[in-house]
């Protein structure tokens, strides 16, 4: 079996109905990154690179899992700490520290040549059962909003309030545009608001020669 992958039109569909209810749909989503963000931060005791690093290797097994049924000879899944970083976007260097951490909690190990995969007990996978009550409460939340979403999508076009797509993707990369120019004056004006400074510094600098 393959990973389940949304079918084109339905992700066209439901894109159309994000950005229709944009603000509404974005505070369930934010609501939920937010929430679960902090709760992985709890867990890793702040440190959410393990998290990163964590959750990608797991990705990889999980991979490898659901294809199982239909090609049970795939090997081990492992990935190197040079594909980590690449990927995560973090120094090699810290890339290794962390996956000391993850080892030394019993959470992953080394496989192959320089690569690492989760570690399994009887067949579970250890991380899993370690944040078994971490991963209770992301299903709860994402279940919510996934419920919160299957509401919105329903909602009558007239309780939507903002603009049709079309509009609100111009509309937002106005707004994009409209915030850099904002920077950029106010960047302006900071340096003409300094000009009579350097104006008086120039003609302190002349008397005191004088």
């Amino acid at each position: 079996m393959e990973p389940v992958i949304g079918r084109p039109e339905r992700t066209a569909k439901f894109q159309t109905e994000f950005v229709k209810n944009y603000a509404m749909f974005q505070y369930a989503y934010v609501q939920f990154f937010t929430e679960h963000l902090a709760d992985c931060s709890r867990q890793f005791n702040g440190d959410l690179q393990q998290m990163l690093i964590l959750a990608i290797i797991g990705q990889s097994y999980l991979n490898r899992y659901i294809k199982i049924e239909s090609h049970p000879d795939n090997p081990p899944v492992a990935m190197s700490a040079s594909r980590l970083a690449d990927v995560c976007l973090i120094p090699r260097e810290t890339v290794r520290r962390k996956l000391k951490i993850l080892e030394d909690r019993g959470w992953i190990k080394q496989d192959g040549e320089q690569s690492w995969t989760l570690v399994c007990d009887g067949g579970a996978v250890v991380a899993g059962a370690d944040m078994i009550d971490l991963d209770k409460r992301a299903i709860k939340r994402l279940a919510r909003m996934h419920a919160t979403f299957e509401r919105l999508i329903e909602l009558p076009d007239e309780l939507k309030k903002l603009p049709a797509p079309n509009d609100r993707l111009e509309a937002l990369s106005k707004l994009g545009g409209a915030a850099a120019a904002r920077e950029g004056a106010a960047k302006t004006k900071m340096g003409r608001n300094h000009e009579p400074d350097r104006a008086e510094k120039r003609r302190v600098v002349k008397r005191s020669v004088a």
